[in-house]
C-alpha cells in the first residue's frame, strides 16, 4: 500500500501439543503434564510509511488457547491454557515534524494484552478449592517520545506508562511481577 511504503501481513494457524510441559508447584522444575493443548489463532500486522514523514507499526493477535485433555486434573479441560492471553495488540506511530522544527520527531503508541491465567485448581471438599485460580489482569500501556536531531546529536524524552497504570511485566508460578509505573527517560546519542 501507499506506493510500497506500507506492508500488510496476516496468518491463520493451529498448534496442537500432546503431553505439554508445566512448572511444578514449587516453580522450580518443568515436568510433563500429560495435558493436550490446542491453540487456534490469527495474526495481523501493518508496518511501514503512510507518508514520507509518518510511519506506523501495528499488530494484533487473537488466540483461542484451550486445554483439550488433562488426565491428572480433568477439571481443566476446556479452560484457557496458562500463560497465554487471548488478545494482544500494539500500535506505534512516529511523525517527523520537520514543518514545525527541522529535526523534530514525535511518536506514541499503545500496548494491550488481555488477562491470562497462571494456574487452576480442582474443585475441593464442601466448596473449598484444593488450590486457587491465579489470574493476571489485562495490560494497557500508553507510551510517547519526542526527539530532536541536530548536527551529529539526537536528544530524546521517552515517557513510558503515561497513565501510571498497574500492569504486570512477567507472570510465573502463582504470581506476577508488576511492571514499572510512569517512567521518564532522557537520552543523548552522538554519532562520532
Amino acid at each position: 500500500m501507499f506506493d510500497g511504503g506500507l506492508g500488510l501481513s496476516g496468518s491463520l494457524f493451529q498448534v496442537t501439543k500432546s503431553n505439554a510441559t508445566i512448572r511444578d508447584t514449587d516453580d522450580t522444575v518443568i515436568v510433563q503434564s500429560g495435558q493436550r493443548q490446542r491453540v487456534r489463532g490469527l495474526e495481523l500486522s501493518a508496518t511501514g510509511y503512510v507518508t514520507e514523514n509518518w510511519s506506523v507499526l501495528a499488530s494484533y493477535t487473537y488466540l483461542d488457547p484451550v486445554i483439550t485433555d488433562d488426565p491428572v486434573t480433568p477439571y481443566n479441560i476446556g479452560r484457557q491454557i496458562t500463560f497465554v492471553p487471548k488478545n494482544a495488540a500494539s500500535f506505534w506511530t512516529d511523525y517527523k515534524a520537520t514543518s514545525l522544527l527541522e529535526g523534530l520527531e514525535l511518536g506514541g503508541g499503545i500496548v494491550y494484552q488481555s488477562p491470562l491465567y497462571n494456574g487452576y485448581t480442582a474443585p475441593g471438599v464442601n466448596g473449598y478449592p484444593l488450590g486457587r485460580i491465579v489470574r493476571i489482569p489485562e495490560t494497557v500501556e500508553l507510551d510517547a517520545v519526542a526527539s530532536y536531531e541536530f548536527a551529529n546529536y539526537r536528544v530524546a524524552l521517552n515517557i513510558n506508562n503515561i497513565t501510571d497504570r498497574l500492569n504486570y511485566a512477567q507472570s510465573f508460578g502463582n504470581r506476577g511481577t508488576p511492571a514499572a509505573g510512569r517512567t521518564f527517560i532522557v537520552s543523548l546519542d552522538a554519532a562520532l
